[in-house]
């Protein structure tokens, strides 16, 4: 829907909001997470995610509302979700509003409230600043990775590039700090290296769908 809705008319890419209630609610955090390179922001009231796929709304811009005495939904739904989210976002910008007198209808103060307008219309989707990071730092990235199921991967620079491949491909990674890179401008996904307490490189963790560790195998 949201695909087509973009097809016939003007809309900005870079400032597409979701927001829903009760089950909507629900909806926007699901969405949020399965799709969170399509939004800017998000504002869900009195719903609830799934708090293992947290991560995925690490650039997100969130705000979230909820009634204390909600009896449908209980509180605690949202309030998980807004822990979990605040583990991983370097936004800055994960807000809760927790009605202390609202039982399930905490929507209609929500959405009679300017300021949550003003700050859904502040936001922008979130796109990766490349970096220059030396061609030493890249150089103690290369060779082959395996994750839990042995697959295997290799990295090696060429030209002052650092590149992963497997068997059929071959990715150029461009860096956002000299430990995180990314490979595609229209989406969040990435790597981030780890090390060992000696300064070696321990592996990477992929952020792409779903979260997994490649072990360095092989320099």
């Amino acid at each position: 829907m949201l695909n087509d809705l973009k097809r016939k008319y003007k809309v900005d890419a870079d400032r597409v909001y979701m927001t829903g209630l009760s089950m909507g609610g629900f909806g926007t955090w699901n969405y949020a997470e399965k799709y969170p390179s399509d939004l800017a922001a998000i504002a869900p009231v009195c719903g609830g995610g799934d708090t293992e796929k947290a991560w995925t709304l690490r650039y997100m811009p969130v705000w979230c509302f909820h009634g204390a005495k909600d009896d449908v939904v209980l509180p605690a739904a949202s309030i998980n979700m807004i822990d979990a989210v605040r583990k991983y976002n370097k936004t800055g910008e994960v807000k809760f509003t927790l009605y202390p007198d609202a039982n399930h209808n905490s929507w209609d103060v929500t959405y009679n409230n300017d300021s949550l307008y003003q700050w859904l219309l502040s936001k922008r989707r979130f796109r990766f600043s490349p970096v220059a990071v030396p061609d030493a730092t890249l150089k103690l990235y290369t060779g082959q990775y395996a994750d839990p199921k042995s697959d295997t991967v290799t990295l090696i620079t060429e030209n002052g590039r650092l590149l992963i491949k497997d068997a059929n491909n071959k990715v150029v990674l461009k860096a956002t700090s000299p430990a995180n890179f990314y490979w595609q401008d229209d989406a969040i996904d990435e790597i981030e290296f780890s090390k060992n307490p000696d300064g070696t490189v321990s592996g990477f963790s992929l952020l792409a769908g779903e979260r997994k560790f490649f072990r360095r195998v092989r320099k």
